[in-house]
């Protein structure tokens, strides 16, 4: 394992974890980031997540918050547990390991940021391209194939080069 920094990746969730909804698993591994991360607040990109007053130097502590109503996701075609992994939860990117790439498994911060998430989506929707979940530290991206359900490891603008989960459940699960 060769982190970005120690104290802010996720080596493998909770045990007890393998029943888990995509949500709970999700919920999980937001909890375990907030509880190590302090953020800057920045009064132009408010979010739900922050939680006020700012400290002397600008800093924040976050914690999840649970997304409510139709979000734009709603009019996507998508498969349930993609939406839910969109849908679930504002917060912080989670910081870990899969496959052996260190990752950062997207989360929205506030209503903007999950508004500009669906239109991403939708242009890989448009693309056929596996949705991304998740960033590397290189180019690559893992992605969930909306047809089948299964997690890619994949090249923008390439076919998907290797799957590494039969499920988004088993992706996060495997964190």
């Amino acid at each position: 394992m060769n982190p970005i920094n120690d104290d802010k990746i996720i080596d493998h969730y909770p045990s007890n974890h393998e029943m888990k909804t995509i949500a709970e698993l999700l919920l999980a591994g937001l909890e375990w980031q907030a509880n190590v991360e302090k953020i800057e607040y920045i009064p132009d990109w408010p979010s739900p997540c922050a939680i006020l007053p700012i400290d002397n130097e600008g800093i924040v502590a976050w914690r999840p918050v649970a997304i409510e109503g139709d979000t734009a996701f709603s009019a996507l075609d998508l498969r349930p547990e993609i939406a839910e992994f969109f849908t679930s939860y504002f917060g912080r990117p989670i910081y870990a390991n899969h496959s052996g790439e260190e990752c950062t498994i997207y989360a929205s911060w506030n209503q903007d940021e999950l508004k500009s998430a669906a239109n991403n989506v939708q242009l890989m929707l448009q693309e056929d391209a596996p949705i991304c979940i998740a960033t590397t530290s290189s180019d690559s991206y893992f992605g969930v194939c909306n047809t089948t359900g299964t997690v890619w490891l994949c090249e923008p603008g390439y076919p998907p080069m290797r799957q590494v989960a039969e499920s988004l459940q088993a992706f996060l699960s495997e964190n």
